[in-house]
């Protein structure tokens, strides 16, 4: 008997509600399991980007810049944050 074929037995003796029960941990599990995927990809794609360019990330200034900040913009608004959390 497959590791399915056993799943799908015990399932089925149990009753409706369980069931129930049961699918929702599945569809939970199924969630977790393309979130993992998910990042896999992304931590690939990461390296992968890193490879192409010589290894280095890109600097916050630069990041920064693209919004129109500065990093004395992102330090008053660390600290702006900060007060306001007490």
């Amino acid at each position: 008997m497959s590791v399915e074929e056993a799943i799908l037995e015990k399932v089925r003796a149990l009753p409706p509600q369980k069931r129930e029960e049961v699918l929702k941990f599945a569809d939970s599990l199924r969630a977790e399991a393309d979130a993992d995927e998910a990042e896999e990809r992304a931590v690939e794609e990461a390296r992968q980007w890193l490879r192409e360019n010589g290894g280095k990330g890109i600097p916050h200034e630069v990041v920064l810049a693209d919004f129109g900040l500065t990093m004395d913009d992102f330090r008053r608004m660390a600290e702006e944050r900060a007060r306001l959390r007490g």
